[in-house]
């Protein structure tokens, strides 16, 4: 394991890690959020803080892209689309 102030204690016996430090979307209320692509799919982290916050609109398309991952993704959930709308509902 790597040591210093970025390594995590993967083999600890919780299951919660604390952020140490103010993360980019506290630091930059700019950002709505971040989309990102990874080999499984893509995910989405809505910013809590935005100055902006996305749309319900925009919140709706974002969740309708191809391989999309809903289950890895943060976003709040009173722009999700509800049961029968062809998207699923929900926040993690």
């Amino acid at each position: 394991m790597l040591s210093g102030p970025s390594s995590l204690p993967f083999w600890s016996s919780i299951d919660v890690y604390e952020q140490q430090a103010e993360g980019l979307f506290r630091a930059e209320s700019g950002w709505s959020g971040a989309l990102v692509g990874v080999r499984d799919g893509i995910v989405l982290f809505e910013n809590p803080w935005a100055a902006s916050p996305l749309t319900k609109l925009t919140l709706r398309t974002l969740m309708r892209l191809h391989r999309f991952r809903p289950e890895y993704s943060w976003y709040r959930g009173d722009g999700a689309p509800q049961a029968g709308d062809g998207g699923r509902a929900g926040t993690r």
